[in-house]
């Protein structure tokens, strides 16, 4: 995980929630205008509906008005182009939910600025820049924006990231040291697409026995693979997180002995003939930083969960 979605990864998990809890067909209480009328409208003729000091929502002794609401949207909009559309043609009530997640972030906020959670500012600075200046449209105003949205979830990600010990990121390692695996595997990919299944699986055998009888594996695959991300380097996949594969390749990454080719595994994607070169499992000190963002998201989702519950919409 780079380091800015390390800043803003609550943020994101955010909009993700929004999104996911929409197309599941999440139900909503809404308190906006009727959705219907929105056909056609521009995102300003959408905003322009609501009073941008009336609050919304509330949870505890944090609100949030529709100004701050629509503020935060086209801050997003900055970093995830779309935002706003989707807002304004949305039918389910979506925006109430985004009022609800921002007051709970706002909630949460009050308890990281409490309990002593800071942003680093060197950090903070250095990934502003690095967004702003490829991004040259920024305004100085919409750059100070930026710099105190990313401020506020850095805040956030520092508070729960401390209450992450190292105990637990080690008890987390230890139950599943199985899945921090890392693999060399070179395959060939003979897909379904063009041929039945029985012929993709007569063609894998026939390649397996191949390897198997001497031939160069990387020469083979180089020919036959129709797998696109690795055709260019004799079907080799170097020292991959097994837990990124689709769950046969993963299987037959762990299982298979090492420089042999063992029988077709077969996928959605089609018959993968594979020989796993090495695997090693990745060392406590390699993975704590993702350790940390797991465990932190873990902790995030139960504190949210506890104060959404209280949240109140505004009628």
């Amino acid at each position: 995980m780079n380091n800015r979605k390390r800043i803003l990864f609550i943020g994101l998990i955010v909009i993700l929630a929004i999104t996911l809890a929409v197309g599941c067909g999440k139900k909503t209480t809404s308190f906006t205008k009727d959705p219907k009328a929105t056909e056609g409208m521009t995102y300003e003729q959408f905003k322009a509906q609501y009073d941008m000091d009336k609050v919304v929502a509330t949870v505890d002794d944090q609100t949030v008005t529709y100004g701050e609401l629509f503020q935060q949207i086209e801050l997003e909009e900055l970093l995830s182009p779309g935002i706003k559309d989707f807002i304004v043609k949305d039918d389910t009530g979506v925006i109430d939910e985004f009022a609800k997640d921002m007051v709970v972030r706002k909630r949460v906020y009050q308890d990281a600025v409490a309990a002593g959670a800071k942003a680093d500012e060197d950090e903070l600075e250095a990934q502003v820049f690095e967004f702003t200046h490829t991004n040259e449209d920024i305004t100085g105003e919409q750059k100070q924006q930026l710099t105190e949205f990313a401020r506020f979830y850095m805040t956030i990600t520092a508070y729960f990231n401390n209450m992450v010990t190292e105990q637990d990121k080690r008890a987390y390692y230890e139950e599943r040291e199985h899945e921090y695996i890392k693999a060399s595997v070179r395959h060939i990919l003979i897909g379904f697409e063009g041929r039945t299944e029985a012929e993709a699986k007569t063609l894998a055998d026939q390649l397996t026995q191949r390897i198997r009888q001497g031939e160069d594996m990387a020469a083979l695959a180089t020919e036959f693979t129709e797998d696109p991300g690795s055709k260019e380097t004799g079907g080799l996949y170097e020292n991959q997180p097994v837990g990124s594969w689709v769950d046969e390749f993963r299987q037959a990454a762990i299982d298979f002995e090492i420089n042999v080719v063992g029988e077709p595994v077969k996928t959605e994607y089609g018959y993968h003939v594979m020989r796993v070169e090495d695997r090693k499992k990745y060392e406590f000190a390699e993975v704590e930083a993702m350790l940390t963002d797991i465990l932190a998201q873990e902790k995030f989702k139960e504190v949210e969960g506890q104060f959404y519950d209280r949240v109140e919409l505004t009628k």
